[in-house]
């Protein structure tokens, strides 16, 4: 019974483990093919020849790094669907 018990403990840490997705790991090894990119991309004259695109590649890999830096791993949250809130979906006042 006890070793059930404990087999059945280790099958739910490993299955919530490997449904975690990782982000440090994901996010560490993205981050690294971007630097490599972003060279890549600086090497071929990039700055010249694609400036804009060249720029954003810059500035999104800035705004990863902070966000590594600030143990942000995981899926960006901030434009998820949210409930209404009651003052959504409240009639407004007749000032009288």
């Amino acid at each position: 019974m006890v070793k059930r018990i404990g087999t059945l403990i280790m099958v739910i840490a490993l299955f919530s483990f490997f449904t975690s997705g990782c982000y440090y790991f994901s996010a560490k090894k993205e981050i690294g093919n971007a630097e490599k990119l972003l060279s890549e991309l600086k090497g071929a004259g990039g700055e010249k020849k694609t400036p804009y695109e060249y720029c954003s590649a810059q500035g999104f890999l800035e705004a990863s790094r902070v966000e590594f830096s600030q143990n942000d791993f995981g899926p960006d949250l901030r434009n998820a669907p949210h409930p209404p809130r009651k003052r959504d979906w409240q009639r407004p006042r007749k000032n009288s």
